[in-house]
């Protein structure tokens, strides 16, 4: 099989290795930052609690979020620390209208290229000092990337809690921070490397072809990311469980790269919440996972991208639980955005990337790990 940036298959039938092994790193990782950070834990939960119960989270999720510090700090702030003001602010712009999907098209051409310009240029060879300046200035480039949804509302509230902070303090903070995502980086790698053995080829490869394209920064993205996201899917997970199990109603949604057709000859039927499978094809996966939903009652529904999953849902929180089938680097953000808009969540990694848009010149029909998804849903 082809393995264009990642496999948990690992040339193996199924990945039941892959969740044996993410399964005990990513203890190893919880421990490692209750052993160096957990007065930083502590400090910013009763923030929180005190100044705005209302986005306060599990304590797991906030381990996730001090990880999220210090990878994206060290992936990213050199050259968030050169982007222009208005250009940021512009390309912030561009990433909201694009939600109205008639601007879609437009708005990805100049994001493109202003997205070309200004978003991968670095600052000279002396690294950014930590201060709280410069984690604003990285959220900045973050929202203005587009790829960090929801990830940069919950860096937001970090960065008002700093303000709380002595400069000494935030420099503290960040600095082991960034140690901790040095650890993670040269960790994960010995760990999880094995899942992720093209990433750097497809980069050098593809990074000069996808010169003005929109999805650049998407598809450019560094192992340690592929790694931060399989790690943080396992920590929310289990941070959601408890509420996922609660809830009346279940949905599994599936990415359109599981369809064993091409959108030209699939017969699924548009819903307001997805696209339901109608079994035009026997051995489609998407088929086989929705016989799966009618034996056990939980509904499926076909999702045409990450960007529109949870678009014009109304939904009382704690009543639906859903499954996010999604390719790895967007195991975070869906986590954060389908909690936020009041699902409870659950994820399952593809088992690889093979959508057209991004990753594959004619596509490849991706697959999951049934028992693991069987599991997630108590069957």
């Amino acid at each position: 099989m082809e393995i264009i940036t990642y496999s948990i298959l690992q040339g193996k039938k199924t990945s039941d290795e892959y969740y044996e092994r993410i399964e005990q790193f990513t203890i190893d990782v919880c421990d490692k930052i209750c052993s160096d950070a957990l007065h930083y834990i502590h400090q910013y939960r009763q923030y929180v609690q005190q100044s705005c119960p209302e986005k306060s989270m599990p304590e797991l999720i906030i381990y996730l979020e001090y990880l999220i510090i210090g990878v994206l700090w060290n992936t990213y702030v050199e050259r968030a620390v050169t982007l222009p003001k208005l250009p940021g602010r512009m390309l912030h712009s561009m990433v909201n209208i694009r939600k109205k999907r008639r601007w879609k098209g437009i708005m990805d051409f100049f994001r493109g290229i202003l997205g070309t310009v200004f978003l991968s240029k670095r600052s000279s060879p002396h690294k950014p000092s930590y201060t709280l300046e410069n984690f604003i200035q990285l959220n900045q480039w973050l929202k203005a990337s587009g790829e960090f949804r929801f990830i940069v509302d919950r860096l937001e509230i970090w960065s008002v809690f700093m303000q709380t902070l002595s400069a000494k303090e935030v420099k503290k903070l960040l600095k082991d921070a960034s140690d901790l995502g040095l650890w993670f980086d040269t960790k994960s790698e010995q760990t999880l490397g094995v899942y992720t053995p093209n990433v750097n080829q497809f980069i050098k490869e593809n990074d000069k072809k996808m010169i003005w394209q929109e999805h650049r920064i998407f598809c450019t993205r560094r192992r340690v990311e592929y790694h931060l996201n399989m790690v943080g899917a396992q920590i929310m997970n289990k941070a959601f469980r408890e509420g996922f199990l609660k809830t009346k109603e279940k949905r599994v949604l599936l990415p359109i790269c599981m369809r064993g057709k091409p959108a030209s000859e699939c017969q699924a039927k548009k819903t307001h919440n997805g696209f339901r499978c109608t079994g035009c094809t026997h051995n489609c996966i998407v088929h086989q996972v929705t016989k799966l939903g009618r034996l056990h009652n939980f509904k499926v529904y076909i999702i045409p991208h990450a960007s529109t999953a949870f678009s014009n849902q109304n939904v009382q929180r704690g009543e639906i639980g859903i499954v996010g089938i999604a390719c790895v680097l967007n195991l975070i953000t869906g986590g954060y955005e389908a909690k936020a808009i009041g699902f409870e969540p659950q994820c399952v990694l593809l088992d690889f990337c093979g959508c057209q848009k991004h990753w594959h010149k004619k596509g490849l029909m991706t697959e999951i790990n049934y028992d693991v998804l069987k599991k997630i849903l108590c069957y």
